[in-house]
This record gives structure tokens, sequence and C-alpha cells, in this order.
């Protein structure tokens, strides 16, 4: 599979091509050689992997990857790796980030 090619800019614009209309599946959103077992991506890892034993379906498995993945690069910006660095006060300024967000065509 050939590598995706970025449409946009910045972490939380993921849209991405593929040749031949190939996917990414959802651990591949997430995954990087050399994860603590403890990290942030494996707990993301792991709850996708619960939903997929609860029978979700591929697409929405495949879109809860996406925003897990845009969740931990905000994450990692800030330096934190560890489900146990994410506090409520965290998850408020991510939301506060998104209600900000704005697309292109406004």
């Amino acid at each position: 599979m050939s590598p995706p090619r970025r449409v946009g800019q910045g972490p939380f614009d993921v849209r991405t091509r593929h040749a031949k209309g190939t996917q990414k599946s959802p651990k591949e959103w997430l995954w990087q050689p050399g994860l603590a077992p403890d990290s942030l991506r494996i707990t993301m890892m792991q709850h996708l992997e619960a939903l997929k034993l609860s029978h979700y379906s591929e697409e929405t498995l495949r879109a809860k990857a996406k925003d897990y993945r845009l969740f931990v690069l905000w994450c990692e910006e800030r330096g934190l790796t560890k489900p146990t660095d994410v506090t409520k006060r965290l998850l408020e300024r991510y939301q506060r980030r998104l209600f900000y967000l704005r697309k292109p065509d406004g």
C-alpha cells in the first residue's frame, strides 16, 4: 500500500487519500513502533478492540480511530502520553479546542 497523501494542514485535518481507494484499518491510525504498554495509544487501541468484540461496524471503528488519533496527537503535543495524564480539565480544554475549530468553508 502506498503512503497516504495529506490533504489540508495541521493535525486536525486528517483527511487522506490512498492509492486505489484503500483505507487504513482502525489500528493503523494509532499504531507506532516501540509503544510503551501503558501508553495512551495502546489504551485507545485496546478500547477499539473491545468495541470490535462488541460487534461495532468497521466504519464506526474507523471513525472512532480517527477521532482517537486526533485526541492522542493533541495530547502528545502537550507531552501527555499516558492515560493517567488525562484529567477532566484537560478534556474540557480539548472540547473547547474542537468547538473553536473552523472548517475551511466556514
